[in-house]
């Protein structure tokens, strides 16, 4: 399995890195490859990147309990608006009469990352504009860090690719993609709201 360090694991945006978690069998079987790419590319993370890595590994489990509670919290929020089309969340694992909000069902731990869709490209754009000139939410592309980010990849990381090579990787006009952080989500939603209203 592949694991993006830059997110949970750093959590500061201080850096970036990956992880390859596999079974010794695996690892045993792929480690020349593995070390003939990484000498050859030079895929090898700063020592200080992997020093921010390792010591924010002591706070790590509590970190990703309140990213999952925040994450899903804001996605319950988004997910009974109707200005929103569709709420793509990893805590979204089922629906059932009366379970959590609008029949959601949440797993517990799931981290602070997902993505949601607005009714265009145009209103996605002007909702990400608003919601991060309320100074609480960041507009940036890097995800999974202590503080609250969003970004619209249509008009900035992706905006180069049509629409069709977009679909290709999942990514469409009105995607937005959002990474809840460690503070209290009360802000957040209150700029959310605003932001909905004025669409």
């Amino acid at each position: 399995a592949l694991h993006s360090a830059t997110k949970a694991l750093n959590r500061q945006s201080t850096g970036l890195g990956g992880v390859i978690v596999g079974s010794k069998t695996f690892l045993a079987a792929h480690e020349a490859i593995l070390n003939d790419y990484f000498v050859s590319l030079g895929a090898i993370m700063h020592p200080m990147s992997a020093w921010f890595c390792l010591n924010n590994r002591f706070t790590l489990e509590r970190d990703m309990l309140t990213f999952s509670a925040n994450s899903s919290e804001v996605a319950q929020f988004l997910a009974i608006n109707d200005l929103v089309k569709k709420v793509n969340h990893p805590g979204f694992v089922g629906r059932g009469i009366g379970a959590g909000i609008n029949g959601v069902v949440f797993s517990v731990v799931v981290g602070g990352v997902f993505s949601f869709e607005m009714r265009s490209h145009d209103e996605a754009k002007r909702f990400v504009e608003a919601v991060t000139k309320g100074g609480n939410v960041y507009l940036a592309p890097h995800l999974g860090d202590v503080r609250y980010l969003m970004i619209h990849p249509a008009s900035t990381t992706h905006a180069k690719l049509s629409e069709a090579e977009m679909r290709e990787v999942n990514i469409t006009p009105e995607l937005v993609r959002f990474s809840v952080g460690l503070g209290d989500p009360a802000p957040i939603l209150e700029d959310l709201s605003a932001a909905l209203k004025n669409l």
